[in-house]
């Protein structure tokens, strides 16, 4: 029988995630703000463009050296939840609370990588406008199409997004096995508490980029419920790695769902449930996907 308890350790976002890389994270004091009530839209800079050369005096040899004639959809909100239980006796209900709503908070960069990685939600519910970075709209820029090691696939990606439209600073995506592979590589540095590449393009390595879900050849079923993860095991040896442009992300107040909490008579085990309205963006004219390999 344990005498006592001690305080739990903090929860900490893995750095180098999707927190740290986004261009921006608003977090929103309303969980029933109008971005949560059906599918949104974005303003875009970047993209539809034309970039036109021509002598500035007589307009000889006008031409157009850059173009994109993509544009921004429609994206829809998503719940990120997390259920903490636990045994009764040596915890009141009002610390089972604050424990579940910092695991919500703790839990979401990781629901946030894997959504944006998988388009698993999307899939799911339907939402064919939603951009994720597995999905078949992501160009393959593999050279020679076979895997490659990790550096060359990072400069696949830069050049990738040089060659977009009017190559604008993007973000480059990659597993956290790739990252470390890429940070020992000295194509990926730690700068300002961020990672970037060697060009200073932002990199997000998400501990919810799953290695083992890759480039969709065409667009996926919707699969109802969302499978759930295969047992934690080693990380595949070819993996693929994205590039899109900046990612924003909105997210609403971590809050209790259930007001009364399921208390399990016989197991004396009390459930407590926590939420948070989040939607995902990414400004881009292009999506491009490379197949590295580790072991190179």
């Amino acid at each position: 029988m344990t005498t006592g308890i001690f305080p739990a350790a903090k929860l900490i976002p893995a750095p180098g995630g999707i927190l740290d890389g986004a261009q921006a994270v608003h977090e929103h004091p309303d969980s029933w703000a109008k971005w949560t009530n059906g599918a949104f839209g974005w303003l875009s800079e970047a993209c539809p463009v034309d970039i036109i050369l021509a002598d500035y005096c007589t307009n000889a040899g006008e031409g157009i050296i850059g173009t994109s004639t993509a544009a921004p959809g429609e994206g829809w909100p998503f719940g990120i939840l997390t259920r903490y239980a636990c045994y009764t006796v040596g915890i009141k209900l009002e610390e089972a609370k604050a424990i579940a709503l910092r695991q919500n908070e703790a839990a979401t960069q990781k629901a946030l990588e894997w959504e944006l990685w998988t388009g698993g939600v999307a899939t799911a519910s339907g939402h064919e406008t939603d951009r994720y970075l597995s999905s078949a709209a992501s160009i393959d820029v593999t050279p020679g199409g076979a895997p490659i090691e990790v550096e060359k696939g990072i400069a696949a990606l830069e050049q990738a997004l040089a060659d977009c439209g009017m190559g604008v600073q993007g973000t480059i995506h990659m597993s956290r096995s790739a990252a470390s592979l890429a940070v020992t590589k000295k194509a990926v540095e730690w700068r300002d508490g961020k990672l970037v590449s060697s060009l200073r393009t932002p990199v997000i390595a998400g501990v919810g980029y799953d290695p083992t879900v890759v480039r969709a050849a065409t667009a996926p079923p919707p699969q109802v419920p969302i499978a759930p993860p295969d047992p934690v095991g080693p990380a595949p040896t070819t993996q693929w790695m994205y590039a899109s442009g900046p990612v924003v992300v909105h997210l609403g107040p971590s809050e209790i769902i259930n007001i009364q909490p399921q208390v399990n008579i016989v197991t004396n085990e009390i459930s407590v449930l926590a939420g948070r309205p989040a939607a995902l963006i990414y400004d881009s004219c292009c999506t491009f996907a490379v197949n590295v390999d580790l072991e190179k």
